[in-house]
């Protein structure tokens, strides 16, 4: 049996080698992402309480981000929509919508990975 949250823990230490992110947190994580993977960031106003960010995989990734988000926050719920968009985890979903809170309609693990 593989452990996952090693497995995870591995995932992610590869993840911010590759964006230049390891050595570097002082850097602006979309920019990185979009270097590296081609995911643009967008930032935009949600009406939505508790929305902070929402990912679209395809062709053209990309991430949106409430735009009240500082810039650590960009920095964070970048990475975490990117996870969404880089792990391959088996969901269906053609978007993914972040929160400050986990929601019933949400996938326990796949928030838990992210």
């Amino acid at each position: 049996m593989t452990n996952c949250k090693l497995d995870l823990y591995n995932y992610i230490s590869d993840l911010r080698e590759t964006v230049g992110y390891e050595n570097n947190f002082d850097s602006y994580l979309p920019d990185l992402l979009k270097d590296s993977f081609s995911i643009i960031t967008e930032k935009m106003s949600f009406n939505t309480k508790g929305l902070m960010g929402m990912a679209f995989p395809g062709d053209l990734p990309v991430i949106i981000l409430n735009e009240k988000l500082t810039r650590r926050q960009i920095n964070f719920y970048a990475g975490h929509e990117a996870v969404h968009l880089l792990r391959p985890h088996g969901e269906t979903t053609s978007i993914f919508r972040c929160y400050e809170k986990i929601r019933p309609n949400q996938n326990p693990f796949v928030e838990w990975e992210a």
